[in-house]
């Protein structure tokens, strides 16, 4: 096979890797830099997993979570060491698609880090607070609760996420469908490209809650996005559309770095404290 050009402003981080083919049979194990893939023949039409992992699902899972038929790749329920072997064969693919890439674990190392760190701050929240704070919110805007979302099909309007295991929520709108709008969280393929609540499953929703609204869902959402405090929140915006919020001069970015960021969070951004997090997380990928 050719060797692809390397370029890469980022340093190569050694990882061990599992090669398997596509019955789920061992094929491969080796420890090296991500270069070394370039000599596996077709290397792309195999499946990855970090050797630490090896028993992570790779295929789809289907079930019924609040009334409806659910399924996603490599399970119902957020999983950390599958979402790195998922990052795994996405950057694969990605890298047996160029002539020349900048692709290596320190990526996935980073976004590992960023989840660690971002679930030791959250699970620090306190669940009776979080469940009063989710009452307070149902009751003063007289949300329904959803026990099948076939109820709230072609519905518009807001939809409250509560992720009691997390001690987190989320706030959206959806201009036509709210089930549609959910579910689509919920089934993403790439869902370990993102943040906040598109990391999560469907199983990972505990309760469902709704206001039927049209005319002024922006308006609504922002109103009780704002009532939400930082710390409970897996939304990234400050709540209603951006031509809402531009149009109205309001703050686009609903967290408060000041605030919600504690220690740890903050030695992550340090640049010098974040390759030391690194290099130490990064043990549990070597064998």
């Amino acid at each position: 096979m050719r060797k692809r050009k390397i370029i890469s402003s980022e340093k190569q981080i050694v990882a061990s890797i599992s090669v398997y083919d596509n019955e789920d049979n061992l094929v491969e194990e080796f420890t090296d830099t991500f270069e070394y893939l370039v000599s596996i023949p077709k290397y792309e039409k195999y499946y990855y997993r970090f050797s630490a992992f090896p028993k992570t699902i790779r295929e789809r899972i289907k079930g019924e979570w609040f009334g409806v038929s659910v399924g996603c790749i490599g399970g119902l329920k957020f999983d950390l060491p599958e979402y790195l072997n998922r990052a795994l064969n996405d950057l694969v693919k990605r890298y047996s698609s160029r002539k020349e890439n900048d692709g290596n674990f320190y990526w996935i190392l980073c976004k590992y880090s960023w989840i660690v760190l971002d679930d030791f701050a959250h699970k620090d929240n306190d669940l009776i607070e979080f469940c009063k704070c989710i009452d307070s919110l149902v009751t003063t805007y007289d949300m329904l609760k959803i026990k099948d979302l076939k109820s709230v099909n072609n519905v518009p309007g807001i939809y409250l996420m509560v992720l009691d295991d997390e001690k987190m929520c989320y706030i959206g709108q959806a201009s036509k469908s709210i089930k549609t709008r959910i579910m689509r969280h919920w089934s993403r393929v790439d869902y370990f490209t993102g943040t906040g609540i598109d990391l999560y499953k469907a199983k990972d929703t505990s309760r469902l809650f709704y206001i039927e609204e049209t005319s002024s869902i922006s308006k609504l959402e922002h109103e009780i996005v704002s009532r939400l405090p930082e710390r409970y929140a897996y939304n990234v915006l400050e709540g209603g559309t951006i031509d809402y919020l531009s149009e109205n001069d309001l703050s686009l970015v609903h967290i408060n770095k000041e605030e919600y960021i504690d220690y740890n969070l903050y030695m992550f951004y340090n640049p010098n404290k974040r390759d030391e997090l690194l290099e130490q997380l990064g043990k549990d990928f070597i064998k």
